[in-house]
């Protein structure tokens, strides 16, 4: 029979593709999106116009560059900023293009000063540390600045050679999570949560045990659970009794070591339903599905992220309609909480995979799909 192989053929892409159309409902965003690039490029206040921009990042549509790169001719520098981190997390080889350029001439950073050059330099480290097409144009920058600064280095570079895995820079951003002010350290302790390195990650868990600042200490434990970082289970167990119950039972729940069980239990009893929720949703990720019951209780809740989170806990612990509520609650939320939910919640865990394959597949927002899918890589290693 030999048409039989191309029906057969048709028929699995037939199904394929029902099955992805069947996971979320097609949805045009485009007028979504020019929503949002009115918001950027008109609004009149100067706030909202950044939270546009910042927005745009997360959704991921390629269409809005040459709304952003204009943008960045007439404007406040905080409302760069947002521009500038936006084009960082749309990522794609035009929007690098349009940080080079702007780089590259220093006619266009008059009256920039060293947070927006870091911001500059760290969405360059974003986009290109994993292909290093300007590492030489970064690295330059950093050693010995722009050709109008006379040699004078650029240290607001520093977390830009860092995401491209600079040692020197690593271990200088590890001492200022350690020595700068405080506020210095809390994004250092938070970037490294996304850049990753073992010092790091060693520093982090000598903070968590001991820094009098406890903001670093929850950013910090956060940020270990991000790094899924074995090493990190017995401070974080430690600091369970210490006032970082939300921040250390999230953690606890990213690494996946089974033995915060019997710790993290007792907490099931904590005065705070937020707390609780966290602990269950750990517990389920553990395989433990003592708190499902308090969990499904959360799916009344009016917060979207509550709502979130207890549906994805009682997927977590194999409920038979946990994909199904999860799936309910995730078109409530918008694309800047579609990512953080999935970096806290959801990537690496083997239990979470059959939901990313189908957000990776048919998501609304491209910039969702995309973090779908890199989460799904996660689930490999």
């Amino acid at each position: 029979m030999p048409g039989r192989p191309f029906t057969v053929t048709v028929l699995l892409v037939v199904l394929v593709v029902t099955a992805a159309a069947h996971a979320f409902p097609a949805e045009d965003i485009s007028q979504e999106v020019q929503d949002l690039v009115k918001k950027m490029r008109h609004h009149g206040d100067w706030g909202v116009r950044g939270r546009a921009a910042e927005m745009l990042g997360y959704v991921g549509d390629q269409a809005v560059l040459s709304d952003m790169a204009e943008c960045f001719n007439w404007h406040p520098p905080e409302f760069a900023e947002k521009i500038t981190e936006a084009l960082g997390r749309l990522g794609g080889e035009r929007a690098l293009r349009v940080l080079t350029t702007l780089l590259r001439n220093r006619y266009h950073l008059q009256g920039w000063n060293g947070e927006q050059l870091r911001l500059l330099g760290e969405a360059v480290g974003r986009i290109d540390h994993e292909k290093k097409e300007v590492l030489d144009l970064m690295r330059n920058r950093h050693e010995k600045g722009c050709e109008y600064s006379e040699g004078k280095p650029e240290p607001e570079m520093l977390f830009c050679m860092a995401w491209y895995g600079d040692d020197k820079a690593v271990a200088a951003l590890v001492n200022e999570m350690k020595t700068a002010d405080p506020k210095r350290q809390h994004l250092v302790a938070e970037r490294l949560g996304e850049i990753g390195n073992r010092k790091a990650d060693e520093e982090m868990c000598m903070l968590v045990d001991y820094s009098e600042d406890k903001t670093l200490r929850k950013v910090c434990a956060l940020s270990l659970g991000r790094r899924r970082a074995r090493l990190a289970v017995e401070s974080l167990l430690d600091a369970l009794a210490a006032g970082l119950e939300l921040e250390a039972s999230q953690a606890l729940g990213m690494i996946g070591d089974r033995q915060a069980v019997a710790e993290l239990k007792p907490l099931l009893l904590h005065k705070s339903d937020v707390v609780k929720l966290n602990v269950a949703f750990a517990l389920a990720r553990l395989g433990d599905k003592s708190g499902v019951e308090f969990a499904k209780g959360q799916l009344e809740s009016q917060d979207t992220l509550t709502k979130t989170k207890a549906a994805a806990t009682l997927l977590a612990a194999g409920e038979e309609n946990g994909l199904a509520k999860l799936k309910e609650v995730w078109t409530t939320l918008d694309a800047k909480e579609r990512y953080w939910f999935i970096m806290d919640n959801l990537k690496g865990d083997a239990w979470a995979t059959d939901f990313l394959k189908e957000v990776a597949a048919s998501d609304k927002y491209p910039g969702t799909r995309q973090t779908a899918a890199e989460a799904l890589e996660k689930t490999k290693e």
